[in-house]
């Protein structure tokens, strides 16, 4: 997936002729910590946070405190990862789209990616979630499917994240099955270290554990 495919068009640039006031009310009704602003010519020509604002009195005009100059931005064509990674180095609330000529396309919001997520299909399908761990030389994507299709499961969902240590990589993966203890086995016969499984049914037994401790508490 790429920008032009998520992005919030409806949700316009500040001017350098709003008040302070005026931004701190669009922040809020966008539920947005940062958004890029616009000269009168209609160029993006800077970024203003909500925190930067705090101490201006609400009439003062933005382009008095603006800090002009080119802007992180993101074209139409790039991937929603290299967004999530941009993202989190800035720490915004969005990343504004510009086109090639430098023109405001629209922004991308962190809501709109957790809305792209949330939607897909490896988080609506059901299946028990594993957390493995191995020696980042060790990690082949290939055996791990291997693995996982041995005990007539498919992988519907893969994340790569850092390990306990520099040598080490833990990897979370979700399976269209529920019942995994066969493939925990296996992969623990193949050196996997297991740091965790989720399934439904674990999150049902806890609830039902839960209750029936109560009704023992009501009971006494």
């Amino acid at each position: 997936m790429i920008a032009r495919e998520l992005i919030s068009d409806s949700i316009f640039p500040l001017k350098v002729t709003d008040t302070v006031g005026q931004v701190m009310e669009q922040l809020d009704i966008y539920r947005l910590n940062e958004l890029p602003v616009e000269d009168e010519e209609g160029d993006i020509i800077g970024i203003v946070n909500m925190t930067e604002l705090g101490g201006y009195d609400e009439n003062t005009l933005l382009g008095e405190h603006i800090h002009k100059g080119l802007i992180e931005h993101v074209s139409p064509i790039t991937h929603i990862f290299d967004i999530i990674k941009l993202l989190g180095e800035r720490g915004w609330s969005m990343m504004p789209v510009l086109n090639k000529e430098g023109k405001y396309r629209g922004i991308i919001s962190q809501e709109d990616i957790f809305k792209v997520f949330a939607t897909s299909f490896s988080v609506r399908e059901n299946g028990a979630i594993l957390v493995l761990e191995t020696r980042r030389t060790a990690y082949t994507m290939s055996e791990i499917a291997q693995l996982v299709e041995s005990e007539n499961a498919s992988m519907i969902f893969c994340f790569l994240s850092d390990g306990k240590d520099a040598e080490h990589l833990r990897i979370t993966i979700k399976v269209n099955k529920m019942d995994v203890h066969h493939l925990l086995a296996t992969f623990e016969r193949y050196a996997y270290d297991i740091v965790a499984s989720f399934t439904p049914s674990d999150h049902i037994d806890t609830l039902k554990d839960r209750y029936d401790h109560l009704m023992t508490y009501l009971n006494v």
